[in-house]
């Protein structure tokens, strides 16, 4: 089946690079693969491990020089370029240095981290490549939120079904709560398909705007943030839920700028309430999650007795790795963590590292960790920028921001899984695109606003002389 879905993408990228240009092709089916390519196929070749949306990814930058496109692609270099490829180099920098580096590993850490990066950065040339994707966009995610509502209530996942792939733990017990099946989609876990669905915000928002605009109210695009709330809603994860309430929040933030304060005002006030009843909150977390006072254990960690539960479990990982973690030094035990030891008594227990930070210092040390938040920081400040100059690019720049902050918030509980890591690096180069198409726009607007008052009367001089008997309604003189 692999095979077979990576030649119907072939075909179908082809088939639209030689009718509509490249960029149109790698935009297309960059959309589909993301949204639609089931990440636990892969193919394996020695130790690359390619799926469908590195492998459209190749193929995209691969059409897009073979068929250019009619409008002249321009790219900006920018730090956070600069931060990726480092990062890239301290990832393979740390492999060498536990157990060693083979040429085709340096190609597979490329491929996961930077190939949807640099799709990104090619991904938009102008706003009109936006309308153009909005048809397809619209349907791709109204499919993927209707397959989300059907898996919750019928209590099964139909493309999986079909393909005849079963998760295990997830057909029964971690894979049920509120009396439903949690919508896995995609991916291979409900978890990583609610923040997937968050990072597709951003389009959700640009949909709701030329919904709004368009002659005729196009309802499809107008409730396209709903459905994706929908859909994340039944994936009963609490990060992404959540999460999706902190984009709303901060997206409305930066697009209406009357509702600033009282947003403030409301953030303020509701994280100096969640403070005061953390202790209730982690509780009431545990219960939404379906966890009873039979499962709650008391444990030791370091001579002293704590209180075990399923919540408490990722807040409990960085007393259980405190050692680990200070031996890990500049560049980490590497991805496998070959050399990682903690008491025997709890590595079952806390064999699963649920926390991106924790994890990430552990393989790739300071320097990993430290690149990656800085990375997180330039695309998060580059969003909100673009966001701020109230160009064209405002919606999806909003969208862009509101997502960053949710997930840098949310993977405190939550590894950094490539199924939603290949779309967050994805917007990460997204980001760095809108930046400079947000700042050239920003340009132009100035220059035409700074000389139009000049021009103005040596225009109407101008076409008086053309026309001089002529006068048209509306005209001063």
């Amino acid at each position: 089946m692999f095979y077979l879905f990576t030649l119907m993408l072939v075909a179908y990228t082809l088939h639209v690079a030689s009718r509509e240009g490249g960029g149109a092709a790698l935009r297309k089916s960059f959309l589909i693969a993301a949204l639609l390519g089931p990440t636990w196929m892969t193919y394996n070749l020695r130790s690359i491990r390619l799926d469908f949306r590195i492998i459209q990814a190749i193929l995209g930058c691969v059409v897009l020089v073979a068929f250019p496109p009619k409008r002249k692609i321009v790219f900006q270099p920018c730090l956070a370029d600069a931060v990726a490829f480092a990062l890239f180099l301290c990832l393979c920098v740390s492999q060498y240095l536990n157990g060693g580096l083979a040429p085709l590993t340096a190609f597979d850490i490329g491929f996961t981290w930077l190939s949807t990066y640099v799709v990104g950065r090619l991904f938009l040339q102008s706003p009109e490549d936006l309308k153009e994707l909005a048809p397809l966009a619209a349907k791709l995610i109204a499919i993927v939120c209707v397959l989300a509502l059907i898996e919750a209530l019928t209590k099964m996942n139909p493309v999986n079904t079909l393909l005849g792939k079963r998760f295990g733990i997830l057909e029964s017990g971690e894979g049920y709560r509120w009396g439903m099946k949690r919508a896995q989609g995609n991916v291979s876990h409900p978890i990583y398909n609610g923040f997937q669905l968050i990072l597709f915000l951003p389009l959700a928002l640009e949909l709701l705007r030329e919904g709004r605009l368009s002659v005729k109210k196009n309802w499809l695009y107008m409730v396209t943030p709903l459905a994706l709330g929908a859909a994340i809603l039944v994936t009963v994860s609490r990060g992404a839920q959540l999460g999706y309430l902190i984009v709303c929040g901060i997206a409305t933030f930066l697009m209406i700028p009357k509702l600033r304060i009282p947003l403030i005002a409301t953030a303020i006030a509701g994280g100096v309430t969640l403070f005061a009843v953390r202790d209730v909150l982690i509780d009431s977390l545990g219960k939404m999650a379906g966890e009873n006072t039979e499962e709650v254990r008391m444990i030791m960690i370091d001579g002293e007795e704590v209180e075990y539960t399923g919540t408490k479990h990722r807040i409990l990982l960085l007393q259980v790795y405190r050692r680990p973690l200070e031996q890990a030094g500049l560049f980490g035990w590497g991805g496998a963590m070959s050399g990682v030891q903690i008491d025997p008594d709890l590595a079952q227990r806390f064999g699963s590292i649920d926390s991106h930070y924790v994890l990430f210092h552990l393989q790739y040390g300071q320097l990993g960790n430290g690149l990656l938040g800085f990375l997180m920081i330039l695309v998060t400040w580059y969003s909100i920028r673009a966001a701020w100059s109230n160009s064209s690019w405002q919606p999806v720049a909003a969208g862009l921001a509101a997502g960053f902050v949710s997930l840098a918030i949310s993977m405190t509980s939550v590894w950094f899984a490539p199924d939603y890591a290949a779309i967050w690096m994805f917007n990460a180069g997204l980001a760095c695109n809108v930046r400079s198409l947000s700042k050239r726009q920003f340009s132009v607007n100035q220059i035409m606003k700074d000389i139009t008052p000049e021009l103005m009367p040596r225009i109407r001089a101008f076409q008086r002389r053309l026309i001089p008997v002529t006068h048209f309604a509306g005209d001063p003189r």
